[in-house]
């Protein structure tokens, strides 16, 4: 028996589906041909299950060709079941027959799904396979970036690329002397002389002065974490003043609604006067679980909940009591880190200053904007620029915003993380 006969049977024994262990035929094809028979390829129960279905089970049945069906075939009803009959050809079933066409009809439908979702499986392993991907895949992006033509170099940017690649240099090089001693493979006495030497190092020099490095290395993945996290992006000290929001105001969820951010859209609005605009910037909460999971700052015991009203929403919502004793354990631990970071890290004070950059594209002109409002309502153009008001941020969902009253697009750091969960996070919004 060839090899790959006995793994196609221990796979299908294991409800591998088709698609899988098509892919696997693959990989073993790939690695050695001569593992394979090809008389029993992968294909070969994929194709019987082909050659059982009829795909297209809306097609239909002459009168003529339905008779002779029905009456010269011992076992019609399964065959029949495959074609999508008239009400008069299945008015001359009886009772039990028209029950088994129809539970013949959704087990060959069951069949189909489930044979469309292998083949499925079976095209995206062999796209992966061939380092192929679908034209939605290679567009696809989950935060909103601006277009490629206002990215850029700065100093700025090559000096953190320096720091990264500075800091994983060692590590690098020891992987590259591991596939090194990996190829050329030392005798036991020379392997044995080695260990104890870099053990030695090790011990008496690598550990100590990397003790000091990883405390500072920790101090940095603390900050750059907040930056790097396109789920639960904001600074540090942002994070920080949610903390306090989470165990001492709001909860959860009010922290979320009070500490928003904002998706760097802007739509305008034309005032009554018909000659001011409003321009309105669009927030977005954070999510309670973003809140749950990330909040720089915790508290080692929860014991009792309190409700309280959500000052944006007005739903209540439950918070933890804190006793004395815990409220100053945390405010103690809170100022310490707040101390640190903004005094005494220049590392989160260089995030906080890059994330005052924002970079404004106007969709439209105020002049364009307010023209195409007068039009739409038999009003007389203007020549004059409108006064332009800025208004207190609102949440609005994508799908409310009419792209006509799109004025800014604003891009920076920290929208990216808004704009994505304006998409991602429609359910919580519509139960808010």
């Amino acid at each position: 028996m060839k090899l790959w006969d006995k793994l196609r049977e221990e796979m299908t024994e294991a409800g591998f589906s088709e698609g899988q262990i098509k892919y696997g035929y693959h990989i073993v094809q790939e690695y050695n041909q001569n593992y394979i028979d090809s008389d029993k390829g992968a294909h070969k129960g994929l194709e019987s299950s082909l050659e059982n279905l009829n795909f297209d089970l809306n097609k239909k049945l002459s009168d003529e060709e339905f008779q002779k069906l029905k009456n010269n075939t011992n076992d019609a009803i399964p065959k029949l079941a495959g074609y999508d009959l008239t009400y008069e050809q299945r008015s001359t079933f009886s009772p039990a027959e028209k029950k088994e066409w129809y539970e013949e009809r959704k087990k060959k439908a069951s069949q189909l799904k489930a044979f469309a979702h292998n083949v499925d499986a079976s095209i995206d392993g062999n796209m992966e396979l061939d380092g192929i991907k679908t034209e939605e895949d290679e567009n696809k992006q989950s935060t909103k970036i601006p277009d490629k033509t206002l990215w850029g170099d700065s100093e700025y940017y090559r000096y953190n690329f320096m720091l990264g690649d500075y800091f994983d240099t060692l590590g690098k090089y020891f992987h590259d002397y591991a596939k090194t001693v990996y190829v050329f493979k030392p005798d036991p006495e020379i392997n044995k002389q080695a260990l104890n030497l870099i053990q030695k190092w090790l011990d008496n020099r690598g550990i100590p002065m990397s003790m000091i490095a990883l405390i500072q290395a920790k101090d940095g993945m603390n900050i750059l974490d907040n930056v790097q996290d396109e789920k639960n992006r904001d600074s540090f000290l942002g994070w920080l003043k949610k903390s306090v929001d989470k165990f001492w105001e709001y909860g959860n969820h009010g922290t979320g609604e009070v500490d928003y951010i904002l998706t760097g859209e802007h739509i305008a609005k034309l005032a009554p006067d018909n000659k001011t605009i409003i321009r309105i910037p669009i927030k977005r909460e954070f999510t309670r679980e973003q809140v749950g999971d990330k909040t720089t700052v915790e508290l080692d015991e929860r014991q009792n909940q309190v409700f309280v009203t959500c000052p944006e929403c007005g739903l209540k919502f439950n918070k933890p009591i804190i006793p004395d004793e815990q409220r100053d354990l945390f405010a103690g631990e809170f100022f310490y880190k707040a101390g640190c970071a903004t005094l005494a890290n220049d590392l989160s004070n260089s995030i906080e200053e890059y994330s005052k950059s924002v970079l404004f594209v106007e969709k439209k002109t105020p002049l364009q904007f307010i023209n195409e409002q007068l039009k739409k309502r038999g009003l007389k153009e203007v020549t004059f620029q409108p006064k332009v008001v800025e208004s207190k941020p609102e949440k609005i969902k994508e799908v409310d915003i009419d792209e006509d009253n799109k004025l800014v697009e604003a891009y920076n750091c920290w929208y990216g993380r808004a704009h994505r969960t304006q998409f991602k996070a429609e359910h919580f919004s519509d139960q808010a």
